[in-house]
């Protein structure tokens, strides 16, 4: 038990307003033994049953959409009509890391805290498109999002590289397959138009407000194909940059943009980028032949920020 013995004015209710919820904070965060209060779950729920009842990992069946050792959306409070749960692939690669990070004892309440975190931030989260959004599929918007909620549930321990490495987990394994089926070869001048066309068509998804909600999503622009030239686009508007500078993660977001890089390298492309969202106020991609001159005389180097870049 605390107590505080102050004279009168001082600010004792203030600091206890905040713990008990009669206000809302907003700037910082209020934490009790490391935990924003925020996410505090103050009773049992089904996360914690694998733990309780003497089960292992097992109990967790990866990739299950009914999260029958978590909760569902109804539970979280996320409207499905507004925004999206983060995926499969994305629910198997942080229960694995978990079980790896801090071992199977503290992976279920962990993976509790990251659930209650993620929809906190999807509370005040402007609509993105919803499921329909080629943007908000695996390794999109939303598992970028989960992945901040990893960071934040977990108190900031998950290193940049840790995260990369899940966010290339998430994201990569499509552009994998192709690899492995060698399906697109971007040295190819037809390859190449067929991804141009891919980003022509995500260039066009319809924008449309839904209801009371306006949409804040990806802004994107393709330029026209160069058989000599390649592909280039550009986001005038990423969400996950404008969520990391909402809540002070802009150090992390080298883990969420790197990744575009080893991604155009499964489709034996190279990616020439010079700026991001995150840190400028766009994001540029120049796509080429990995076997092309233009990527020989643009080497990726990284800045002083962690980001990867090819031209100055």
């Amino acid at each position: 038990m605390i107590g505080i013995h102050r004279p009168p004015g001082c600010g004792k209710s203030t600091i206890l307003k905040p713990l008990i919820w009669y206000y809302d904070v907003q700037k910082d965060k209020v934490r009790i033994s490391r935990e924003n209060i925020k996410i505090i779950n103050t009773g049992f729920h089904a996360g914690d049953r694998g733990r309780d009842s003497g089960n292992t990992g097992g109990v967790w069946q990866a990739g299950r959409r009914k999260r029958g050792d978590g909760m569902t959306a109804e539970e979280l409070s996320i409207d499905l009509s507004k925004h999206v749960m983060y995926s499969k692939t994305a629910e198997r690669v942080v229960k694995d890391y978990l079980m790896k990070k801090v071992g199977e004892k503290e992976a279920f309440p962990a993976f509790s805290r990251i659930e209650r975190q993620y929809a906190e931030f999807l509370r005040d989260l402007p609509y993105l498109g919803g499921k329909k959004s080629v943007h908000n599929g695996t390794g999109g918007t939303y598992d970028c999002i989960f992945l901040f909620a990893v960071y934040e549930a977990l108190n900031g321990e998950p290193t940049i590289q840790e995260l990369y490495d899940m966010n290339c987990a998430i994201f990569l394994p499509g552009f994998d397959r192709l690899k492995k089926w060698k399906l697109v070869n971007a040295n190819h001048s037809f390859a190449l138009r067929l991804i141009h066309l891919a980003f022509r068509l995500a260039a066009k998804e319809k924008k449309a407000e839904k209801g009371p909600y306006a949409y804040a999503g990806f802004i994107m622009k393709v330029e026209p194909f160069s058989k000599t030239e390649g592909i280039r686009y550009r986001f005038d508007r990423c969400p996950i940059a404008e969520f990391a500078k909402a809540h002070g993660y802009l150090d992390l977001m080298p883990a969420m943009c790197n990744g575009d890089y080893p991604a155009m390298e499964d489709l034996h492309a190279a990616l020439i980028r010079s700026t991001t969202c995150a840190d400028g106020d766009y994001c540029d991609y120049w796509i080429v032949g990995d076997k092309s001159e233009i990527a020989k005389a643009h080497p990726r180097w990284t800045d002083e920020c962690g980001f990867w870049r090819n031209t100055l």
